[in-house]
């Protein structure tokens, strides 16, 4: 990390400077994560349509943090032993995108009291 400049460094006009190295990182984590937090909300309600009940929602919502604390120094570690951050990085942002699009292959439980038995008399 020492070959990276300090951020905070004051420029001569008294405003703050802005790293332009890691500029299209930032924007890449400003664009991940407001994706990511524009989707997360809707996740339980879309889950709820496929006939989840609010307690298996609960426990998926519940586990995902757990998993996220296991994985991502697992993944560190790995970007660490063989410097291949930026393709780890890529990686797992191509992995969260094709899991997240899985999701709308879950198929839906039918519920007998939402069946609805019409019967047509021509």
């Amino acid at each position: 990390m020492d070959d990276l400049p300090d951020e905070r460094v004051v420029s001569k006009e008294g405003g703050c400077h802005v790293n332009s190295k890691l500029l299209p990182l930032k924007g890449f984590y400003f664009a991940f994560l407001a994706a990511v937090g524009s989707l997360l909300p809707f996740i339980p309600i879309y889950m709820g349509s496929l006939g989840l009940t609010p307690s298996e929602v609960g426990i998926l919502y519940g586990v995902m943090p757990f998993v996220g604390f296991f994985i991502r120094p697992v993944v560190g570690a790995v970007a660490d032993r063989w410097s291949k951050h930026k393709l780890i990085l890529m990686v797992c942002s191509l992995l969260t995108g094709v899991f997240y699009l899985l999701i709308l292959t879950i198929p839906a439980r039918v519920h007998p009291s939402l069946v609805v038995h019409t019967q047509l008399d021509c």
